[in-house]
């Protein structure tokens, strides 16, 4: 198809692939709502209008009489390893909830199986109707002092340059603070070249230093989805950062974030609508970006600003709105045919000018060839695990043992440092349970170092056994929280053993797993199954006493030296305002 043949169409002397007839178009640009026609020829937008003239007979003619035409909704910032998919069944859960492109970075992929894993991924998200853009995972720079990776940093970074040039890649991903601040030249020369390709930079500032702020935008990160009131997103945009609202599985932000455009006089167009990180779980029962969309009405938004949130600002921003954000002439027919505007209730999608989805069956074909083999078995131990190896030894010969615990909350990704006094047993520092105070390690679970980082966490409610994941930021090792020593080495061993994923055990006992043997970070289940796995597996954590909406992504950011305040890793406590590793014991 030439655009040649999308002026044939326009002007009548070829007839349309495909034209939607009669439905309420939802013009994004004007803001207006009102009848119209979409005629499509091969992938692409022919002619909006009264489109009768392009309609001949092979033409498939779609009815959305008494329906609205929305284009196909756009997420600018998601990490897709949440969702333990693959991506062919990534894309067959995404579409049909009406989202029909993403901007990730793979990180997960990436640390694991390096630039061909990634490479891998985008391949096979080439044989779904699902648009995938590429942005490098910048923010895993600059923490090998606090962690440990299956490549070194250096290596990492020469990858990235190479990965700049590859005609998926839109820029950079969520470039760090501290190494900016101290002008590192590897960060830094990452970010040069960003600069001479034109590519974009998406931001990351958690962070409320007006200084440091001004300071992380002069590189051009002129973007952020940290935002948890809407002053933090006010602060920003009024240095001219646009405004990811995000609405995530462990940080459901929107509705705090989304007053700003109710209580002061700023501009919705520099407002997008994301989900960082979500899991299946919420996909399937909430929603993806219809569920945001349907939210921020519920919020009070008006429906064609809050589309406009997730189609057409996100387009510009990305620098992708030659081809699609909305529903205009020579762009890509990624468009939605939706029931009702205000609760968003999709009954067709189409993507590349062909129906993908219907009444919330997927209808479009694929050829995924599985994961390779070099995605597999990445999970390696330098021996089996021992409860002794879990054990905290005080310093001194006392009863009782000053230390650091890190505290969580359900529904944030802050971690709080707390300090609390433990009982001390044969040397040993013990947790309290009954305080809600249970121990956390990180296995190192690449190089086969026997690296152990060791600590406490609080907020949890864990009142027995141990539950563990492979998935987690940025390090991708291996975490396991329980109650007791012996659970602990249990529970991390069967994990090993498995190849990597989620998992719960007690008393020397699989209660329930998700296999994840790509990379430890993917299932090979069909998302339907996966999710029921999901959910069996969350019960059963429930009964374990955490009572969290997401625990094993609230399990997997406690290893994430980038938020504050607190995190662990294989190589102990990290104080993350001061990026260095501090010692579990106080006194």
């Amino acid at each position: 198809m030439s655009r040649e043949d999308l002026i044939d169409v326009a002007t009548g002397e070829v007839s349309a692939d495909v034209v939607i007839k009669d439905g309420k178009l939802v013009n994004i640009h004007t803001r207006e709502i009102y009848t119209a026609d979409v005629a499509i020829k091969g992938k692409r937008i022919a002619y909006v209008g009264e489109a009768g003239h392009t309609v001949g007979n092979k033409t498939k003619v779609l009815s959305a009489k008494g329906k609205y035409i929305v284009p196909g909704l756009i997420d600018p910032h998601i990490h897709v390893g949440e969702s333990y998919l693959t991506i062919d069944q990534l894309a067959r859960a995404l579409i049909l909830h009406g989202t029909t492109a993403v901007a990730t970075d793979f990180y997960e992929i990436f640390v694991v199986s390096g630039p061909r894993g990634v490479k891998f991924a985008l391949s096979e998200g080439k044989k779904t109707p699902l648009k995938i853009f590429l942005v490098l995972m910048q923010q895993i720079m600059k923490l090998e002092h606090l962690g440990t990776y299956p490549r070194s940093e250096k290596q990492m970074a020469n990858e990235m340059e190479g990965m700049l040039h590859w005609p998926e890649t839109l820029g950079i991903n969520e470039p760090p603070l501290a190494p900016i601040l101290t002008r590192d030249p590897i960060v830094m020369k990452l970010i040069r070249s960003a600069w001479k390709e034109k590519k974009i930079l998406v931001g990351h500032y958690p962070f409320s230093d007006k200084k440091k702020l001004n300071a992380y935008l002069t590189t051009g990160a002129n973007s952020d989805h940290e935002s948890k009131t809407e002053k933090e997103a006010l602060d920003k945009i009024r240095l001219g950062m646009r405004i990811m609202i995000r609405e995530g599985s462990p940080s459901p932000d929107l509705a705090k974030v989304i007053k700003i455009l109710a209580n002061h006089e700023v501009e919705s167009r520099y407002f997008m609508l994301c989900s960082d990180d979500e899991d299946l779980l919420d996909i399937v029962r909430k929603g993806h970006m219809d569920f945001k969309v349907r939210k921020a009405i519920k919020e009070g938004i008006d429906p064609v600003t809050a589309i406009q949130m997730a189609t057409i600002n996100v387009a510009e921003y990305l620098g992708i709105d030659r081809d699609l954000g909305s529903i205009t002439p020579g762009k890509i027919g990624d468009i939605l045919i939706v029931d009702k505007l205000s609760d968003l209730k999709i009954s067709t999608v189409i993507a590349d000018g062909k129906t993908v989805a219907q009444n919330g069956r997927y209808i479009a074909k694929g050829d995924s060839r599985g994961t390779p083999t070099f995605m597999t078995r990445t999970v390696r131990l330098k021996k089996p695990l021992k409860p002794a190896d879990f054990e905290v030894k005080s310093k001194e010969n006392k009863q009782k043992a000053k230390v650091r615990v890190i505290g969580v909350e359900d529904g944030s990704l802050i971690r709080k440092w707390k300090t609390d006094t433990l009982l001390v047993e044969n040397g040993r520092i013990i947790p309290d349970v009954g305080r809600d105070i249970v121990k956390a390690a990180v296995v190192e679970c690449h190089r086969k170092t026997g690296r152990i980082g060791i600590g406490f966490i609080s907020g949890l409610g864990l009142k027995g056994g141990a539950i563990a994941c492979t998935h987690n930021h940025l390090y991708q090792n291996l975490v396991v929280v329980g109650t007791s020593d012996k659970d602990m080495s249990f529970a991390a061993n069967k994990l090993a053993d498995l190849g990597g994923g989620l998992l719960a055990t007690k008393n020397g006992r699989v209660l329930d797993q998700l296999p994840m043997p790509f990379g430890g970070v993917m299932t090979n289940a069909p998302y339907t199954d996966a999710y029921h796995k999901l959910e069996r597996l969350g019960s059963t954590v429930k009964r374990l006493g955490v009572n969290y909406e997401s625990p094993f992504l609230t399990l997997a950011f406690i290893t994430l030296p980038a938020i504050p305040e607190a995190a662990i890793t294989d190589k102990g406590l990290v104080d993350v305002s001061k990026q260095e590793i501090v010692d579990l014991i106080i006194s």
